[in-house]
């Protein structure tokens, strides 16, 4: 069994401190993985005005809820403030097809560790060898890409702090960016996919920025 932790991102958007959002997220989470304890990080920004009730509301659901300057920020510390095996890199609008994902939390770390990768997605739309994954290299359980995305995602801790983190960087304050960006523009740092090719997709969007936390429930709902 490895150790695994469950990291979750968030932020002020326009419909804080409505938390029905980052609620979706993580009960589909537990729903497909099984339930774990989360650490949540928050950037205030943009909705400052609504920070403190949205904090107040996150801490009745998860014991753990830091502020960040950004999204960067909270995924360098997050990295470098755990002592676990794997990461879980979530952010707080995805839910996720149960019925693709046919491993085990715990299997797919196996996966990883047994073959030396060090950051897997779980794919928004099916696995092809097509847009930025057109370097597509296919195995058996997962895919080889040159492309890495802030998609639901797991990272090798050990082996990120080395040939990951140092690449990572907090963008100027009203910038983003600052991780997929930057470890996809790293050359040799191949990220993977789970699942071999074809695979529908794993995870679903839910555009936590633009739409509000009831209209969640009722896309999950369909």
């Amino acid at each position: 069994m490895y150790n695994i932790e469950l990291h979750i991102f968030t932020n002020c958007t326009q419909y804080a401190p409505n938390i029905d959002t980052i609620k979706t997220t993580y009960n589909s989470f537990c729903e497909t993985f099984g339930s774990m304890n989360a650490t949540v990080w928050c950037d205030p920004k943009p909705n400052k005005s609504s920070f403190k009730i949205y904090e107040k509301n996150l801490k009745s659901i998860f014991t753990k809820v830091n502020t960040t300057t950004c999204f960067a920020d909270g995924y360098i510390r997050a990295v470098n403030e755990s002592k676990s095996d794997f990461l879980f890199m979530l952010e707080h609008d995805w839910i996720f097809n149960k019925k693709h994902i046919s491993h085990s939390l715990d299997n797919i770390c196996k996966i990883m560790n047994d073959n030396n990768l060090i950051h897997m997605r779980f794919n928004k739309r099916q696995t092809l060898a097509i847009k930025w994954d057109k370097n597509l290299i296919i195995k058996n359980d997962y895919c080889l890409t040159d492309a890495v995305s802030n998609n639901p995602h797991l990272i090798h801790r050990e082996k990120f702090i080395k040939k990951g983190l140092p690449h990572i960087t907090v963008p100027p304050e009203g910038q983003r960016g600052g991780v997929e960006q930057n470890l996809t523009a790293v050359e040799n740092f191949k990220g993977s996919i789970y699942g071999t090719v074809n695979l529908p997709a794993t995870v679903k969007h839910l555009d936590g920025s633009n739409r509000r936390g009831h209209f969640f429930k009722k896309m999950v709902n369909k």
